[in-house]
């Protein structure tokens, strides 16, 4: 038996029913809620240590709740249970939400996060990241040769441009460019510090994705390529790192120009 507590979140009564059911019966306190405020206030009755989180819910998403919940207990740990589009989409949105909750503060947020913001996802599709940009107010060119969800296409704040991501680039400079392409690290990391040479952007986050063996020396030598390119050229940046929970096979980059 185990008494941990869980919190089911979902809009549709037969998936919480079922799922409360299927808990209990492994020994865990369940509560449930049917959409994100239910959810909230639950969180501020008491701690939870896991929260099943529907993605596409009315009102509040999956992904603003998330944000909420991480502010009321950093603890609890969130699965996502979505039919958004794909459990891959799910899992790329809380990267970059969770990339820009640890890596920014409060009051970068506030200031570089905002509405009608420029900005680029780079190997884009399905486009969980680009699904963030848009839910924070950006208007997004999404690069990738493969395809985007429809929802996203329907926005109306999203460009898909069938590209290599590693090859386009902008014709002016955005506000932000995001980059979740599985590649080398150190190739990732030359294209990224290009971007900054060429002020194609003036903040970014990028993903990369380490080997097997000799993974600190392989992101050593990433961030080092960023750093030398970049002093080279006098340029002034802030750059922090941070292996997220969310999958332990890739470290998260925040890089921006200083001014």
């Amino acid at each position: 038996m185990t008494d941990r507590r869980i919190l089911i979140v979902d809009d549709e009564l037969s998936v919480r029913s079922s799922l409360e059911e299927w808990f209990r019966e492994d020994g865990f306190v369940v509560e449930t809620a049917e959409d994100g405020q239910a959810a909230l206030r639950a969180m501020d009755r008491g701690p939870f240590d896991i929260v099943l989180l529907d993605l596409k819910m009315p009102g509040m998403d999956g992904i603003a709740v998330q944000k909420r919940i991480r502010e009321i207990d950093p603890q609890t740990a969130i699965i996502i249970l979505t039919a958004y589009a794909s459990v891959e989409t799910a899992v790329e949105a809380l990267k970059l939400e969770e990339a820009f909750m640890t890596l920014l503060t409060d009051e970068e947020r506030d200031k570089l996060v905002r509405d009608n913001m420029q900005a680029a996802d780079l190997g884009a599709a399905p486009g969980g990241w680009t699904w963030v940009l848009v839910r924070n107010g950006m208007m997004v060119t999404s690069v990738d040769n493969g395809p985007l969800a429809q929802n996203l296409l329907d926005s109306g704040r999203v460009e898909h441009l069938r590209a290599d991501g590693f090859l386009w680039q902008p014709k002016r400079t955005l506000d932000w460019m995001v980059c979740d392409m599985v590649e080398q690290p150190r190739r990732v990391a030359e294209r990224m510090a290009t971007w900054f040479q060429q002020n194609w952007c003036r903040q970014a986050i990028f993903n990369l994705k380490l080997p097997m063996k000799k993974r600190v020396a392989a992101l050593n030598d990433a961030l080092n390529s960023v750093r030398t390119a970049l002093n080279n050229k006098g340029i002034r940046y802030q750059l922090e790192s941070k292996q997220l929970y969310h999958d332990r096979e890739e470290v998260t980059v925040y890089l921006a120009r200083k001014r």
